[in-house]
């Protein structure tokens, strides 16, 4: 169950990490990074 949730969340930062960088383009690159 926990592997499940955290593997979801994982994914969940991804998606939200995609978006902001659509609206901080240039910081991209950091934004993979920190994620």
């Amino acid at each position: 169950m926990d592997e499940l949730i955290l593997v979801y969340t994982t994914w969940e930062s991804e998606e939200h990490a995609k978006k902001a960088g659509k609206y901080l383009s240039g910081n991209d690159s950091d934004i993979l990074v920190a994620t």
